[in-house]
């Protein structure tokens, strides 16, 4: 099996886990709170109110692994983006060498990625992986540039079509750093098509339809392709209610009629991403499943009613442990890990092949508790926790709060100088505390060390990164030193 083959191969198998883990362990609760919500419509219908108490919120569940899976798939999409922006080639503007460089991230999954391109500072396309007749296009007053540039981190837009391809695409769009300073986009765009067979690779029923919607209601992805970005939610529902919330990023369910046929409709925001996700039963099939599950719970509704006692009893358990664990672990100011963290966590569990670690800690820290109070001290921890969690791979990347004001960062499987930048790009936010908080800006002093997984432990390659900080204050303070 060739290189492709084998990327190919490892991203099927890492998106059935991932299905597996959102739906088929627990696809019984699609079920249960389907059996709920039509038990509410019979009893709304029937005796003319909700005998449960809500406007089928129950039913709103039925959605709600599938929009966990749907936010974990965009996480993983901009985590590839993320560093591919930290790649020299990409970095410095060298257009072939990036181009060539961007062609192989393609490769690892040519159904999801589409093409990927290169702006300036001015939104112009410099790169492009499908070649050079697409340079000089202007991606001014596009989503996926504007937003970008202008907040310089990483944004979902909303899906549309290419300006230079004429896909139907949903863009992923980076800021691009070199030496620190900010002078570009990397974009990556997503077949619609491709999310759309993603969407619907697990279905509650044999006709249910699960697509996504931008925030005006527009279909971005659906089983039927003729739908994408031609339809709106407004084109197929004919009940104004749906069709407001579903425009104004409000959960909920509802029975409806979608095309003229019947059936339960929930709907979701995905994250904070400004989509929408939907999920259509037709009527028939819930009222088939609804009858099914009534039987049953007839024939077993005493040992339900035990084992849903006994379930709750230990979740209530498991949630008081998984609290006392995270208590044990996280510190309380920052949110981020502590050092005891350290002692839970094993090498080769969090990363694959090799581990940098980032150790800093905050130059003339003392100065802030002795001018001011301890209260603005806290104050200036609480915004290096935050800047921190804002500027790290989500899912990848660890960081902690060591002690005091020091501070860890493993980044994992991140060569040193893909960290390097990385640790640049944190270095530019946190001078940016002066123009937030209208306060002195934060500098840094600190280490970066490289280890290859196998090779030592954690504590060898934070305290190498320590030691690698002083010379990073023997040198004035305010930078980041490497191993060499």
């Amino acid at each position: 099996m060739d290189e492709k083959d084998l990327a190919k191969d490892m991203e099927k198998k890492k998106a059935t886990e991932v299905q597996k883990k959102y739906f088929h362990k627990q696809k019984w609760l699609f079920y249960l709170f389907l059996l709920i919500g039509v038990f509410e419509i019979f009893a709304t219908a029937l005796l003319g109110k909700d005998l449960l108490g809500s406007k089928y919120i129950e039913t709103q569940l039925m959605v709600y692994l599938q929009a966990q899976y749907t936010q974990e798939r965009i996480e993983d999409a901009k985590a590839v983006l993320e560093i591919a922006a930290i790649n020299d080639d990409v970095s410095a503007h060298h257009t072939k060498e990036a181009e060539t460089y961007l062609k192989q991230v393609i490769q690892t999954n040519p159904d999801m990625w589409s093409h990927f391109l290169i702006a300036d500072e001015n939104g112009v396309e410099i790169a492009h992986t499908e070649g050079e007749r697409y340079y000089g296009i202007s991606l001014r007053g596009k989503e996926y540039f504007e937003k970008a540039w202008k907040e310089l981190h990483t944004i979902v837009a909303q899906p549309t079509v290419s300006v230079s391809t004429g896909r139907k695409i949903m863009a992923i769009a980076t800021p691009i750093y070199q030496d620190g300073i900010p002078n570009g986009v990397l974009i990556g765009f997503i077949y619609l098509e491709y999310v759309s067979e993603d969407l619907n690779a697990v279905s509650v029923s044999a006709h249910n339809q699960t697509f996504l919607m931008n925030a005006d209601g527009t279909i971005a992805a659906h089983s039927n392709p003729d739908f994408i970005l031609q339809k709106n939610i407004a084109d197929l529902v004919d009940d104004e209610e749906v069709i407001y919330e579903i425009r104004n990023q409000i959960q909920g369910a509802k029975f409806v009629k979608m095309q003229g046929h019947g059936g339960l409709m929930v709907y979701m925001p995905v994250g904070s991403s400004g989509l929408m996700l939907g999920s259509f039963v037709p009527w028939e099939e819930a009222f088939y499943i609804f009858l099914g599950l009534l039987i049953l719970i007839f024939m077993i509704g005493g040992a339900i009613v035990i084992l849903v006692i006994l379930r709750t009893r230990m979740q209530e358990a498991e949630e008081h442990s998984r609290k006392m664990e995270q208590v044990a672990v996280t510190d309380r100011l920052t949110g981020l890990f502590n050092r005891h963290s350290l002692a839970y966590m094993i090498l080769d569990d969090i990363c694959q092949n090799y581990v940098t670690a980032l150790f800093f800690d905050i130059d003339d820290f003392k100065k802030y508790n002795d001018l001011h109070d301890h209260a603005y001290g806290d104050d200036v921890l609480r915004y290096v926790g935050s800047v921190l969690q804002e500027n790290v791979r989500k899912k990848q990347d660890v960081c902690i709060r060591y002690a005091g004001d020091e501070f860890v960062v493993l980044f994992c499987d991140m060569t040193i100088q893909e960290a390097r930048k990385a640790a640049e790009r944190i270095q530019i936010k946190l001078r940016q505390y002066q123009t937030i908080c209208g306060a002195e800006p934060i500098h840094i002093s600190g280490g970066l060390a490289f280890m290859r997984c196998g090779t030592g432990t954690l504590d060898d390659l934070i305290r190498k990164a320590d030691t690698i900080s002083y010379e990073a204050k023997r040198k004035g303070k305010n930078c980041i030193e490497i191993e060499r």
